[in-house]
């Protein structure tokens, strides 16, 4: 498999994990807070959303729960896996 640059990783995890949704204007717009926080990190952990700035400043972990209605904790392992695959 060829070597991925790191936005191509995040890229694709991301697709892999929300690629099969219609997302509205608000969700896409934490899809693209997710993958600035992927790209410098490489990782995301449940604490991040209501420590890490760009996060915390659009709600924290509560408004991405009450956008994407899914289990946090198992969104996040999804993500996870994805960009270690």
């Amino acid at each position: 498999e060829p070597l991925l640059e790191v936005h191509e990783r995040v890229e694709r995890a991301i697709r892999k994990v929300f690629g099969n949704r219609i997302l509205d204007q608000e969700q896409q717009k934490w899809i693209n807070y997710i993958k600035e926080h992927l790209e410098q990190n490489l990782t995301i952990d449940p604490e991040d959303f209501d420590e890490i700035p760009i996060f915390e400043a659009h709600g924290g972990k509560r408004r991405f729960k009450v956008l994407f209605k899914d289990d946090f904790e198992e969104l996040m392992k999804e993500i996870n896996a994805a960009i270690a695959a």
